[in-house]
């Protein structure tokens, strides 16, 4: 008996080992039963698709896992991390008993993703007009969002690699701290659904912190 998982990703990049015998290839952390196990899966970097999005898939062997029929009728959790690289993230998986065999089933799913920017400005007389106000650089903020869980609210804040939204922590002394460029600019990309605020926590030389949070609600539409 054999168990292979194929997974295909467009506008995104998986995340692979750096080193060691499974260089390059990704990770996945299978949940089955009560167990938790760790395969790997070849990744192979497709041809883009038609609207130019990068485009890879990985094929991976889970057969040991039918050893015994230990796991007769149990649910399967397969989980692995990727960075997205398009607004537009499609993710399609199949499941048979051989290298590329679907007779097992398959599935498809599109997630949407959004980028915030938010530009710092000195204040003015006039801040309902900001065309004449300068546009300030060195401004550091955090980003969190608030989660409901089982009726508590957690608050989780962003780690960004760059722009790119790469983690979440509950622990605010580890977030990264996002600075505004030379055109006052701070940007957050690869965030989902969801109302993230931004806290500044550092004011550029010479001028005095915002204590005002700001929030920004991302949605997805029928029209993307």
């Amino acid at each position: 008996k054999e168990y292979f998982v194929r997974d295909t990703i467009t506008g995104g990049e998986y995340v692979t080992v750096e080193s060691g015998e499974h260089e390059g290839e990704v990770e996945l952390t299978v949940i089955v039963g009560r167990d938790t196990k760790t395969f790997y899966g070849t990744v192979t970097n497709e041809a883009p698709a038609e609207d130019g999005r990068v485009k890879q898939s990985f094929e991976a062997n889970l057969s040991s896992i039918l050893e015994g029929n230990k796991y007769a009728n149990q649910d399967i959790t397969i989980t692995y991390q990727a960075v997205v690289k398009d607004v537009k993230v499609g993710n399609t998986v199949t499941v048979g008993d051989a290298e590329g065999d679907t007779s097992f089933g398959h599935g498809d799913t599109e997630l949407y993703t959004a980028t915030i920017n938010l530009l710092k400005y000195a204040s003015d007389n006039d801040n309902d007009n900001l065309s004449d106000n300068k546009k300030l650089a060195g401004a550091e903020f955090i980003v969190y969002k608030v989660v409901e869980e089982a009726g508590t609210t957690k608050t989780y804040y962003a780690v960004a690699n760059g722009n790119e939204f790469t983690n979440w922590t509950t622990d605010k002394e580890k977030a990264t701290h996002l600075i505004s460029n030379e055109d006052g600019k701070v940007s957050l990309s690869g965030l989902g659904a969801g109302t993230y605020w931004f806290e500044e926590v550092k004011a550029p030389t010479g001028y005095s912190l915002n204590g005002e949070r700001k929030s920004v609600e991302v949605k997805t539409t029928e029209d993307l």
